[in-house]
C-alpha cells in the first residue's frame, strides 16, 4: 500500500500542474495572422489585455494600440504616438 507521504507528493504535483496550465492559458494572447490576396503572410497582430502589438512578415514589431475607456492611442516602433481615436 502506498503511504499518506506519496499521496501528498501526488497531490502536489496535481495542484502545482493545473497551477502552471491555468496561468498560461491567462498568459495566451488573442492573435490574427493577415495575408495578401496571394496568401502570403502580410503581418500578425496579437492582443493582450488592452494593448494590441503589430508585426511585419519577418515578425519585427511594427507599432502597437493600446484602448482605453477614453480611446485608442496607437505608437509606431519606436513608442512613439502616431495618433488617437476617441470613443
Amino acid at each position: 500500500m502506498f503511504s499518506h507521504h506519496f499521496w501528498y507528493g501526488a497531490l502536489c504535483v496535481t495542484l502545482l500542474t493545473i497551477t502552471v496550465l491555468m496561468t498560461q492559458a491567462k498568459a495566451q494572447s488573442n492573435q490574427r495572422t493577415f495575408y495578401d490576396n496571394m496568401g502570403r503572410v502580410t503581418g500578425r497582430a496579437a492582443t493582450s489585455g488592452n494593448t494590441t502589438t503589430f508585426y511585419d512578415s519577418m515578425g519585427r514589431t511594427t507599432g502597437r494600440a493600446t484602448t482605453t475607456s477614453t480611446g485608442t492611442t496607437f505608437y509606431n516602433n519606436k513608442g512613439q504616438t502616431t495618433g488617437r481615436s476617441s470613443r
